[in-house]
């Protein structure tokens, strides 16, 4: 079982339990006040868990650009993009995050997944580019929330509000050396936070100096149910490598002037309008929770849930699951099979909130 360099804080001060081969926080004080303090000011997690490589050489934008199905040709420098990992028949190996920097590239990848990532791209790799795991030589944290934008350039003494989504920029700083970028998984504003070092002691004051300006320390399970009410997909229950990035409603990564690119073929077929299966959000209508491998009914069985919880933001059940896509359309009425009892629901489009209210687009105070 792997360890992130905030190990001793969590064992501490939060519940512990394994993930994706990692001892993690599953909670600090309770969940639903750490996913509310996302949602309504600022939430600190330790993200180590995540892959972090560096993709180098003359031909690394051209590696990248072939692997996945996004334009990494046309990403600027100091800017991101969340795109996929393909295989041959079009499924997900893995949704990811490509930085561009100065003269290389940083790809955050899904805990479970670093293994098997790193060894496709090995596989394809015939543009001479240099992958180097960073993983175990840095820790990851994530800001998140209406006022980290406040609260981190107050923590380190630096400027943050010009950077604008996916932005990236290297700060190299007393307390140590970061990439920070505008990016999270939450659905809020926020920033993730690279610390490149070895040394748990310069993880530890990042995260300590970031709770001190006004951050509540957060674990996996209201990190689940935030990117849920978002509608944000989590690998290995909405993602899989038998899924697809249009049968997973995920077509707007997918650069349509690309010449060439693993899955290429059959993504543009399924863009035709020949994807069999769709991800849909799905709010429910009646008393109760939908929870994983729930089926979903329209008279006749057309699907199942992949994600569900209980939000705590909206006070009731919501979820994400695949449906048979001529049953995909937003306002259609459906049922969920919750213990034996069909409970009305319906299918929307996430995120699940109201977008002026809360979330990284938000146009009003609460």
């Amino acid at each position: 079982m792997k360890r992130t360099q905030l190990y001793n804080y969590h064992k501490e001060h939060g519940n512990v339990i394994e993930f994706a081969g990692y001892e993690m926080p599953l909670w600090y004080s309770e969940i639903s006040a750490e996913h509310l303090a996302v949602r309504n000011s600022c939430g600190i997690f330790d993200i180590s868990h995540m892959g972090r490589l560096i993709v180098e050489g003359s031909s690394s934008a051209d590696f990248l650009d072939y692997l996945v199905p996004s334009s990494v040709l046309n990403l600027s420098a100091e800017k991101g993009l969340y795109t996929v990992l393909c295989n041959e028949s079009a499924g997900i190996i893995d949704d990811i995050i490509i930085y561009r920097l100065a003269d290389k590239f940083l790809v955050v990848v899904n805990a479970a997944n670093l293994e098997k990532d790193l060894q496709w791209m090995n596989s394809k790799n015939n543009f001479g580019a240099i992958i180097s795991d960073i993983t175990m030589k840095s820790s990851m944290l994530a800001v998140q929330g209406p006022q980290a934008v406040e609260v981190l350039p107050k923590a380190l003494g630096i400027a943050l509000s010009g950077m604008t989504r996916f932005g990236i920029a290297e700060h190299i700083l007393q307390i140590g050396n970061l990439f920070i970028a505008r990016t999270g998984y939450t659905g809020e504003d926020g920033f993730e936070i690279i610390i490149n070092s070895d040394k748990p002691e310069r993880a530890l004051a990042v995260w300590n100096k970031i709770i001190s300006a006004g951050s509540l320390p957060c674990g996996l399970g209201a990190r689940d149910t935030l990117r849920l009410e978002a509608g944000l997909c989590l690998y290995g229950q909405d993602l899989n490598d038998k899924i697809t990035p249009v049968e997973a409603s995920l077509s707007w990564v997918v650069s349509k002037a690309k010449a060439k690119y693993v899955g290429k073929q059959i993504i543009e077929n399924q863009m035709q309008g020949k994807a069999r299966i769709s991800r849909v959000g799905i709010e429910m209508i009646g008393q109760g929770i939908p929870r994983k491998d729930h089926q979903i009914y329209e008279g006749n069985r057309i699907g199942e849930i992949t994600s569900g919880t209980f939000s705590p933001l909206l006070k009731k059940g919501i979820a994400m699951g695949y449906v048979s896509s001529e049953y995909s359309s937003i306002g259609t009425d459906v049922e969920i099979d919750i213990r034996g009892q069909r409970i009305p629901a319906r299918i929307v489009k996430p995120p699940f909130y109201d977008q002026t209210l809360y979330g990284w687009k938000r146009t009003k105070k609460n």
